[in-house]
């Protein structure tokens, strides 16, 4: 499969976002840089209203380093998108998470923001999460972090060893 059928392309709000089918391949040219790679859970773009954090940001200080690349998939925004359509106390935090998305994909190129494509694999990113971890086998990658505040996911994933980036004390982002 070449870069042609990888990338595809989808409109949020008028903001031309790219997406890419994630395979091994893939994952091994992002890690071959050795930059940090951080996966973000749905839950970690509620984050920015309620505790008035910028989960890019402290990520970047947390792994010290301003070049990581942040990984989400189509699902996480399908997911923010329905929640900013409901009356739920989410509805807001959904719609701060998209902006800060948004600023984020500006302000970058697109190796340090992928969004995913997975197709119709299924619509529950805690299922794509713990798929796609075990499918990229991502604890032979050094820096490789999984970021959530989902605690059943957490459990799971800590089982398994795998790196947390998680919220501590309601203001900063650390390992867990």
């Amino acid at each position: 499969m070449d870069d042609n059928e990888l990338f595809n392309y989808y409109w949020i709000n008028n903001l031309l976002i790219s997406k890419i089918q994630f395979n091994e391949e893939r994952m091994k040219n992002i890690n071959n840089n050795k930059r940090p790679v951080v996966l973000f859970d749905t839950n970690f773009f509620l984050l920015p209203e309620q505790f008035k954090i910028d989960i890019f940001e402290q990520s970047k200080e947390l792994l010290n380093t301003q070049e990581p690349i942040f990984i989400i998939f189509d699902k996480t925004i399908n997911e923010l998108e329905k929640l900013t359509k409901t009356n739920s106390k989410h509805s807001l935090a959904a719609k701060i998470g998209m902006l800060l998305l948004k600023k984020q994909e500006k302000s970058t190129n697109n190796d340090k923001l992928i969004i995913v494509n997975t197709n119709n694999e299924t619509n529950y990113v805690d299922k794509l999460i713990i798929y796609h971890k075990n499918y990229l086998n991502i604890e032979n990658y050094e820096n490789f972090y999984i970021a959530t505040q989902d605690k059943s996911l957490k459990l799971k994933l800590k089982e398994e060893n795998t790196k947390l980036i998680v919220l501590a004390q309601k203001k900063i982002l650390k390992f867990a």
